[in-house]
């Protein structure tokens, strides 16, 4: 991979396949062999890869979280709690939330960011 020169033994010449100088330099080349298309699980999204555990995990605080990656709430791994899931499904309808840019979001949300740039400031936070 680096095309440094090094001395090997015959014996481990006939060990491996694979000619390296060193871990790093194996490294290096194994990253580059399993990126894109050298990669056995390549293209294979969702129950098809290998890898994949299920739409439904349990938290270390023992909540369940359900698989939405485009949810708004969803954390890195684009799950989102279950319990926020079904509150949401309650009290956001028509009547009391705001359809934004295909998705839905509370009407207090809006109306207190809306209400806090009409607001005085407060004696107390002037006198800081």
């Amino acid at each position: 991979m680096c095309h440094k020169k090094f001395h090997r033994k015959a014996y481990q010449m006939n060990r491996s396949k694979h000619k390296y100088c060193s871990i790093d330099c194996f490294k290096l080349d194994k990253m580059e062999y399993m990126r894109g298309e050298g990669n056995h699980q390549y293209g294979l999204r969702g129950k098809e890869n290998a890898s994949w555990k299920s739409d439904i995990r349990i938290s270390t605080y023992g909540y369940v979280l359900r698989r939405m990656p485009e949810h708004p709430f969803c954390n890195i791994d684009g799950f989102v709690f279950e319990h926020r899931l079904i509150a949401e499904e309650y009290l956001l309808n028509d009547a009391n939330s705001v359809l934004i840019h295909g998705k839905r979001y509370p009407g207090y949300a809006l109306d207190a960011t809306a209400s806090l740039r009409n607001v005085a400031i407060s004696p107390f936070l002037a006198m800081r």
